[in-house]
């Protein structure tokens, strides 16, 4: 399912976003990338990471919303990879990615799963207060007892 692979996928962004926060405050000290983290891990690791983002868009980019869709095609016409940059600058790559992952995650969240889950909590909220609150309880037992009289109202009008 392209969820789960979207999830390896997202999490692989946020570990590059760890790494590259952390080259960033290894390089405000020194200026310099004496051992070429960059060069020799960030870059190979956004270029990879891009080829599996186009992977995944020929797998899924069908069973996606239309809007997460063109984003992620959007984006992998605009995405550079560093690999032209020379010096401690291309972990400033990693910042598409970042921002792409946001945009991506907002489109394709289920909203209608959402809604599900705040009802369900709205049910649950009110089966505890019924069972807590006996003055709540006497006013859902006095509306379900209307209920009750005007459905036999209407079953004796309807005959």
């Amino acid at each position: 399912m392209w969820f789960e692979r979207w999830a390896a996928i997202s999490a692989r962004i946020a570990g590059l976003m760890d790494a590259g926060n952390l080259m960033a405050l290894t390089l405000a000290g020194t200026r310099t990338d004496d051992f070429a983290i960059g060069k020799k891990w960030i870059v190979p690791e956004l270029a990879a990471l891009k080829a599996e983002l186009q992977q995944f868009t020929t797998e899924h980019c069908e069973e996606l919303p239309a809007t997460a869709g063109a984003a992620l095609k959007r984006f992998l016409d605009r995405a550079g990879t560093g690999s032209g940059i020379e010096g401690s600058a291309n972990i400033q790559a990693i910042m598409p990615f970042v921002v792409f992952r946001s945009e991506f995650e907002y489109l394709i969240r289920d909203r209608e799963l959402e809604a599900r889950t705040l009802t369900e909590l709205a049910f649950e909220h009110l089966a505890r207060l019924l069972a807590v609150d006996g003055e709540t309880r006497a006013v859902a037992e006095g509306v379900r007892g209307a209920r009750d009289a005007l459905r036999a109202a209407w079953r004796c009008t309807s005959s």
